[in-house]
């Protein structure tokens, strides 16, 4: 009888992920043997966009995407896992069937501290709950060990230490300066990587449940009738602002007239004849009436 043939493995993507200068370009130009990805010592992240490069080790296809550095001062964290979001989605697009494991890349040359944990746990928000069953550690710049990894990372503290227990790969060292032979590098990555690689739709985040969507939902209407307010105030306060302008204006105008009539009005006035301040209008009719009154008498 034949024996069936033997099926491909699907491919094995590598997500390389961690602070700026880190070493992920120089990490992957190590496992691919060229000069895939742009690497070098700058000021600023050298890397901004995700980029991909495969090779193949032992017959099975391993895609790697370099991602923008986490700690970069120039760009938020949601845009940096924006990023990172859309590069695995074009794998997985291309690639229905692909594994992916994240590396978490920190430099020997730096500290493994506080910040870089926080930094890499923030990809929680990328990859899910899972996340870190489906990572491991790399450090690079191995050549700059004077004990062994598991030493050198003993010293980190307990925060560190708590974090590292929940990774899924054990840690692993790669020298990129003298450059690693290539093809064992990639193989000892794969080999610790492979087992906890996981489907793309496994490291999803999870969907928002109904009562979290429903009151995020109410939070924008509750915004959005918040902005409708502050437009109708803002509104009401300039169509005040014109009135005043208006009849501050029309007040000007009557005071002008009343100036400009004020002598004709008083010339023609009854009583302007009399003393001001001696009779009144009133008084002056009462008056005239009363002698009237007693000439008809006579």
């Amino acid at each position: 009888s034949m024996t069936p043939a033997r099926t491909a493995d699907p491919p094995l993507v590598l997500v390389l992920c961690g602070p700026c200068g880190a070493g992920k370009s120089s990490t992957g130009n190590t496992l691919l043997a060229s000069q895939s990805f742009a690497a070098g010592r700058a000021a600023r992240a050298v890397t901004t966009a995700c980029e991909f490069a495969s090779t193949h080790c032992s017959g099975r296809e391993v895609i790697l995407v370099d991602t923008p550095g986490l700690s970069d001062p120039e760009t938020s964290v949601e845009a940096i896992h924006t990023e990172i979001t859309r590069g695995v989605a074009l794998i997985a697009a291309e690639h229905p069937g692909a594994r992916f494991a994240i590396l978490l890349v920190a430099s020997i040359a730096a500290r493994v501290d506080g910040p870089v944990v926080e930094a890499f746990d923030s990809l929680r928000q990328v990859f899910g709950p899972r996340f870190a069953r489906s990572s491991l550690l790399v450090l690079t710049h191995a050549d700059l060990l004077t004990t062994s990894a598991s030493e050198y990372l003993a010293g980190s503290g307990p925060a560190v230490a708590d974090f590292l227990s929940q990774l899924g790969g054990a840690p692993l060292e790669i020298c990129n300066r003298p450059a690693e032979e290539a093809s064992r590098a990639i193989a000892r990555l794969v080999e610790r990587a492979a087992p906890v690689s996981a489907s793309a739709s496994a490291l999803a985040p999870p969907p928002p449940r109904r009562k979290a969507a429903r009151r995020e939902r109410q939070r924008e209407l509750l915004q959005c009738e918040k902005m409708r307010l502050q437009r109708e105030h803002t509104l009401r306060l300039v169509e005040a602002a014109r009135w005043e302008e208006r009849w501050a204006g029309f007040g000007a105008i009557a005071h002008s007239l009343v100036s400009c009539l004020a002598p004709s009005l008083a010339h023609a006035a009854p009583w302007s004849a009399a003393p001001v301040g001696e009779v009144s209008p009133g008084e002056y009719w009462r008056e005239k009436a009363r002698r009237q009154s007693d000439s008809l008498r006579r």
